[in-house]
């Protein structure tokens, strides 16, 4: 249920704090499916004068593959990783819910939104139509979830044709009817990122399906009901949209 950037966020502020630690003693590493996490590591946003950069090293997937190698490091040898702690380490930061295995679709955080929203206005659970719509790996879909006192239109587009068609077509006025949009650069979401190793696009289609098992075999399936969640909002960011919440966990753009 954490997005790279607001992990490295809450480790910094939040559990450093918790643990008695010097901020600027916590060194975070992300190990990503994104090249792109990277430039993001690096923007002024996402640093402060208190710690310096929130994420202090990215290495993607595939690098990880060549410092294994390189190391003689069996990532499926559970038994060398007992020096190396466990979720449990990171204590009320540990855990997770099939909210947050999705995010790594396309159309994932979107999906895991609408749950919460749904779950919270007592809409119930999403409509079938709309979750084989979110789940699909088409390049641009299209659905209205039905919400008290609001039909929600929803769009998911994937890959770069799409993406900058979408844009272009928000920019000259069109899609108004549009409340929810989730733009993704990758085909098929970060499964599909450029720090992944390659496939072929066929096999897409079975890596969204090992996620989406992940989620439906999840003891929890709602963010909002992932109890690290909680307690981080109870303890520390008070609840959604607040002052502290803001600060920590949303950045800002301009104009490139």
């Amino acid at each position: 249920d954490w997005s790279s950037d607001v992990c490295s966020s809450v480790i910094k502020n939040y559990w450093a704090k918790q643990e008695g630690i010097d901020a600027k003693d916590v060194v975070v590493v992300g190990l990503m499916p994104c090249t792109v996490k990277k430039q993001e590591a690096v923007r002024p946003q996402l640093s402060s004068e208190e710690h310096g950069a929130d994420t202090d090293a990215v290495i993607t997937t595939n690098e990880s593959r060549t410092l294994f190698d390189e190391r003689g490091f069996d990532p499926t040898d559970w038994a060398t990783l007992d020096d190396a702690g466990d979720a449990g380490e990171f204590g009320s930061l540990g855990g997770g819910s099939g909210a947050g295995q999705i995010f790594g679709k396309t159309g994932g955080v979107m999906e895991a939104a609408l749950r919460t929203a749904a779950a919270w206005t007592g809409a119930g659970p999403l409509p079938e139509e709309v979750t084989k719509e979110l789940r699909s790996i088409e390049p641009v879909r299209k659905a209205t979830v039905p919400l008290p006192g609001l039909d929600l239109n929803i769009g998911v587009f994937c890959g770069a044709k799409a993406m900058n068609a979408v844009c272009k077509e928000i920019v000259a006025g069109g899609d108004k009817d549009m409340h929810f949009i989730e733009i993704m650069n990758c085909e098929g979401g970060c499964m599909n990122g450029p720090g992944q190793p390659r496939i072929p696009k066929e096999e897409l289609a079975g890596r969204l399906d090992s996620i989406m098992f992940r989620d439906e075999k999840a003891t929890v399936r709602l963010s909002h009901e992932n109890e690290a969640i909680k307690k981080l909002y109870k303890d520390f960011l008070e609840e959604p949209g607040s002052h502290t919440a803001h600060e920590l966990l949303h950045t800002r753009y301009g104009e490139l």
